[in-house]
């Protein structure tokens, strides 16, 4: 949306996503569904919660929505220069880092790599660029010579081949 020319809505997403984390950024689990009012679906069935929900102290997260969240504010503050849109994407990782240790293990991480990359790019802390790296060596491990990629940590099937 930002750089389509869709300012209005941009913001309103930037904004959407600073109240999420200030209403739930210090609960113990963070809700990633809402409804169109803003607030979010905290009921849902079984089958539904990987993508409704993340449990910090469990594994095997959908860790991915903290990553784009982080990356959407992060752009947004280099399109605005708004210090509460980089704030905002600082916040994400922060609660991305409140995750169960395998976050850094899990192939829905590389979200935060890309968030990061953004951080590292408006700040130059190499803080940042450090957890590009530390998100993306189990993805690059990951993937074998022969192009597949091979997730034991994750999946029941043993590997998933982008060559279709």
């Amino acid at each position: 949306m930002i750089y389509s020319g869709r300012w209005t809505a941009a913001l309103r997403a930037g904004e959407f996503l600073l109240r999420t984390l200030e209403e739930q950024g210090r609960a113990e689990a963070f809700h990633c569904r809402f409804r169109s009012d803003g607030s979010a679906i905290t009921e849902f069935p079984d089958e539904q919660a990987y993508v409704s929900i993340v449990r910090f102290e469990e594994p095997k997260q959908a860790y991915w929505y903290f990553g784009f969240a982080a990356r959407i504010l992060a752009l947004l503050h280099r399109a605005t220069g708004r210090r509460d849109f980089l704030d905002g994407a600082f916040g994400y990782i922060d609660v991305f880092d409140r995750c169960h240790e395998d976050r850094w293990e899990h192939w829905a991480n590389d979200k935060i790599a890309w968030a990061s990359a953004a951080l590292y790019q408006a700040t130059g802390e190499s803080v940042h660029r450090e957890r590009v790296g530390r998100c993306f060596n189990p993805i690059v491990q990951a993937q074998r010579d022969d192009a597949v990629w091979h997730w034991r940590h994750f999946f029941r099937a043993t590997t998933i081949n982008l060559e279709g």
